[in-house]
């Protein structure tokens, strides 16, 4: 998957930023460049896979039968347990709440979620795991399921 002119603009401008924001940590020519390298190139990377993980869902849901096209029970339903997993992740600890947002509503990966919340990426993987362990005990099985399906394939 290639990146338009626009989305490499925005990465270099925020590497820029990235950059400015550090300036007292470079003492030499080189060490900013190799900075700026390897940042946008990360930065291009994982932009890569965001974009593959939106193509993806949007694959999926193209390839599974419309919502609209259920009957009205089953949507009820389909937005009931949505809802209820939504609200048992609101009863979540503070930290743990923000990072199942990041992951499950915001459909963000570990390491981008840890860039957001300025975690780091075994935090991250730790307050997941917790909310895991927590929302099992707050859902029943079949709404732990449904949560479960989210995180794996969406």
């Amino acid at each position: 998957m290639n990146l338009d002119k626009g989305t490499i603009e925005e990465i270099v401008q925020d590497v820029f930023l990235k950059l400015w924001e550090r300036r007292i940590d470079f003492d030499h020519v080189e060490s900013i460049r190799g900075f700026l390298y390897t940042s946008c190139r990360n930065a291009a990377l994982n932009r890569i896979q965001q974009e593959n993980r939106i193509q993806q869902k949007t694959n999926f849901y193209t390839s599974q039968v419309d919502l609209v096209d259920l009957p009205i029970s089953h949507q009820m339903i389909y937005m009931e347990t949505l809802r209820t997993i939504h609200d048992a992740i609101d009863t979540l600890p503070e930290q743990c709440k923000q990072v199942m947002r990041k992951l499950i509503v915001e459909d963000l990966s570990p390491q981008e979620a840890a860039i957001s919340l300025g975690l780091t990426t075994s935090t991250i993987y730790n307050q997941k795991k917790r909310g895991i362990e927590l929302l099992k005990l707050r859902l029943k099985p079949d709404q732990f399921f449904c949560l479960l399906l989210l995180l794996l394939y969406f």
